[in-house]
């Protein structure tokens, strides 16, 4: 299944490279969960589920037992993408990322190699298309690292998507470009960054997905083009 589970001090959390896909007869397209080397659940002891993956693409499967996404389909799974000429290429559509990992008494440490593809799993061709995505969780912080590796420049954006639970009704503040709270019933979730960090536009500041059902705000980090394409964002809460 390409799992694996890591729990650090107060953090759980699940990385997933499930290579798997399947179809039924009432849906021609691929069916698939989240993968790509993505961190499919981050979950934290006091603040609750802070991360949790969905489909790539949501694709009503069983019509009769499923409604349509309110406010159109935003992915809640965190991942890398560019999108050129109006494709979509992500690590969530790539079934041969490689993930390996690292512990000691202090951190679990991931490493991942992906590939941007688009949903027929062709890579992103002219531009950047390699990732290494880095998970560390240690007792106090989980920190998301995405980097180029074939290249330094790009001709279109690339981006960290980190679509944080939260339902509405939970303040959320934007402290400075690279600081944001959120607060909750036990806590204040703090997403830092080392690049500017905006909040996609939405009519309630949220986006809601049917898969897992839940809203989240979609929190953006662009990486830079150049200077190595390097961004790191860092989850605390207080």
């Amino acid at each position: 299944m390409a799992v694996s589970l890591a729990a650090k001090g107060p953090w759980r959390a699940t990385v997933s490279a499930y290579d798997s896909i399947y179809r039924t007869k009432s849906e021609p397209e691929h069916i698939l969960h989240a993968t790509g080397g993505s961190l499919s659940v981050l979950y934290h002891e006091k603040v609750g589920l802070l991360l949790a993956g969905s489909m790539p693409k949501y694709l009503q499967v069983e019509p009769f037992n499923q409604q349509e996404n309110p406010g159109g389909d935003f992915p809640l799974t965190p991942r890398i993408e560019i999108r050129k000429n109006g494709k979509w290429f992500t690590n969530l559509y790539d079934l041969t990322a490689k993930v390996t990992h690292e512990e000691n008494e202090k951190q679990i440490r991931f490493h991942v190699q992906t590939t941007l593809t688009n949903l027929n799993y062709q890579a992103l061709a002219d531009d950047v298309s390699r990732f290494d995505l880095e998970y560390l969780f240690e007792q106090n912080r989980t920190v998301i690292t995405a980097q180029s590796t074939n290249g330094d420049t790009s001709k279109e954006q690339a981006s960290l998507i980190l679509p944080v639970l939260s339902p509405t009704g939970e303040a959320v503040k934007q402290i400075s470009e690279t600081r944001i709270e959120i607060s909750k019933p036990n806590g204040i979730v703090v997403i830092e960054s080392t690049v500017p960090l905006t909040i996609q536009e939405t009519k309630r500041g949220r986006v809601f997905n049917m898969v897992p059902g839940a809203e989240a705000v979609p929190i953006i980090a662009q990486l830079p083009r150049d200077s190595g394409m390097r961004a790191t964002c860092t989850i605390t809460v207080l």
